[in-house]
């Protein structure tokens, strides 16, 4: 068989290969969607400097998870969510503030502290945790 003849059918082959392996339906797993009835509020894109000898020595760089208990809290996070971002922005900024040069993010402390935060914005038994869904620190050489 020529050449020309056979790149047809090597192609409609793995067209059917590639059809057939293919997923049927492939959805995204959506955290706001829990089934058990968790929701979860996504607080992003806080930086903050880190300032030592007073000068910008880098930035980390957040985003945050605020679990909610119920569902039905929806209307507390339009209420509450800048409040909370504020006081999230405070508290990192006093953990910049005392971070040496080469020391880490100790981010099991930091997600104490905020679940803390939010529980006091929100209520005690309103807020699950405060999760760290993304972390950066970039250094400024």
């Amino acid at each position: 068989m020529s050449l020309l003849r056979m790149r047809l059918p090597t192609a409609l082959i793995c067209l059917f290969l590639m059809v057939g392996f293919a997923p049927i339906g492939v959805q995204a797993a959506d955290p706001a969607s829990d089934k058990s009835g968790n929701l979860y509020v996504l607080i992003k894109n806080l930086n903050v400097p880190i300032l030592q000898e007073g000068k910008a020595k880098g930035t980390l760089l957040f985003n945050f998870l605020v679990e909610f208990t119920d569902i039905n809290d929806r209307p507390l996070i339009s209420k509450y969510g800048p409040k909370i971002k504020g006081e999230f922005f405070v508290e990192l900024y006093k953990m910049a503030a005392t971070l040496k040069e080469d020391e880490k993010v100790k981010l099991g402390k930091l997600k104490s502290i905020l679940t803390v935060v939010a529980r006091n914005i929100v209520g005690e038994k309103k807020i699950k945790g405060v999760f760290v869904k993304d972390y950066r620190r970039i250094d400024s050489r």
